[in-house]
């Protein structure tokens, strides 16, 4: 594939670095007792061809902990267009989309499927790219056999089964993942916690002991706790930072907050933004966007051609104004699209009319809103952003 200057959004890595210098040797809360160490594995074999560390500048973008990814998975890989440029240096981290989810991943109680999960690591490691963990305890895509009504389930029945679970993945990842989503959208809007089947019986407990779990397994993961509308300062901010504020007290291993970021064009703002990871970060937490995607809700549907000059120019502003609102935070990591490309995004699939999401088309192009994150990350005024609105 043939890369012009504004080339590789693996370049947010060395951009970033650029616009927001970290301490390479920060880490999380000391009382956490977690150091976050980069595997520089998959980078080494790399850099002695030459490849990434002269592209991105990823050496140093490494160092200072820095990234920008994408979610995928094994079958949309088999698009050979679309995976040269999933594997290309664009992207320095990667997420399996469904993969590593519990119906996927343990189907029949005890009896664990790596397959689909394993795959994808192999891709990672042959194209240079870490790996983020998603997710270990969810409420949504539970395998039929915990979902079942008929099963009377009980704390003491539940609990051996989701340690054994937490264990399991985290112990067969341990080296190849570096980074683990390990509870999943555990908060109302209101705040308070999700009535989900892990609450019921458990209460918030449940979190403490899947993050003490998964770090028994590895203890070098960067554990994180992960949600949508992380975005803006609401209730539901304020109740997870003064959880997550109370796990870190504790002693309890939560290294991370991970906001999703699945946003609306022209609801996007970069203030708001910032002082929502500000909330997270205070305390010490590293933050990273771990689900991006910013989707049009005017009815025109997943093809970027049905949309107007102006309305893409909107998208572009908005896709600047969320990276710079990492920016502005020390302790934004990084940020990882879900999914690449408008052709194999979720989100048609779930809010008819919507879509047109991501940087890149349904045709594989890159769009305005590509050129807008990367001069983000240079801190060069955007040249793409120029709207008069989405009614234009």
């Amino acid at each position: 594939m043939k890369v012009s200057t504004l080339a590789a959004l693996g370049a947010f890595a060395a951009g970033l670095v650029a616009a927001t210098p970290v301490d390479k040797r920060a880490t999380v809360p000391a009382a956490n007792k977690v150091k976050y160490q980069l595997d520089m594995t998959h980078f080494h074999s790399s850099a002695k061809r030459g490849r990434r560390y002269e592209a991105l500048g990823g050496k140093m973008a490494l160092l200072q902990r820095r990234w920008f990814g994408h979610a995928t998975e094994s079958y949309t890989l088999e698009d050979a267009p679309y995976a040269a440029i999933a594997g290309s240096v664009e992207f320095n981290r990667v997420t399996h989309e469904n993969s590593l989810k519990w119906e996927t991943i343990e189907p029949q109680q005890g009896v664990f499927d790596f397959t689909l999960g394993d795959k994808l690591i192999a891709w990672a490691d042959a194209n240079d790219q870490a790996v983020r963990g998603h997710t270990l305890v969810w409420h949504s895509q539970l395998p039929d056999w915990i979902n079942n009504p008929a099963v009377p389930w009980t704390a003491a029945t539940l609990k051996p089964i989701l340690e054994n679970h937490v264990r399991t993945v985290v112990r067969h990842y341990k080296g190849k993942i570096d980074q683990w989503d390990v509870v999943n959208e555990m908060f109302n809007e209101d705040g308070t916690f999700r009535d989900s089947i892990f609450y019921r019986l458990f209460g918030s407990e449940y979190a403490k002991w899947a993050l003490t779990w998964a770090h028994e397994e590895d203890p070098n993961a960067l554990l994180f706790i992960n949600d949508y509308n992380f975005e803006y300062v609401t209730p539901k901010v304020t109740a997870a930072a003064a959880f997550f504020k109370s796990l870190v007290d504790e002693g309890y291993p939560l290294g991370a907050v991970g906001a999703q970021a699945h946003l609306i064009v022209g609801q996007v703002d970069e203030a708001g933004i910032t002082a929502a990871f500000q909330k997270f970060t205070e305390f010490g937490l590293l933050l990273y966007l771990t689900e991006v995607d910013i989707r049009y809700e005017i009815g025109r549907g997943n093809d970027i051609a049905n949309y107007t000059t102006s309305q893409i120019g909107q998208q572009a502003k908005d896709y600047y104004a969320v990276t710079k609102a990492c920016l502005n935070v020390p302790n934004c990591i990084g940020m990882t699209l879900w999914q690449y490309s408008d052709k194999y995004s979720w989100i048609p699939g779930v809010w008819a009319g919507t879509g047109a999401a991501l940087p890149w088309d349904e045709r594989l192009n890159k769009k305005p809103a590509y050129t807008a994150v990367y001069e983000a990350i240079l801190e060069k005024p955007c040249s793409v952003c120029e709207t008069d609105g989405l009614d234009a």
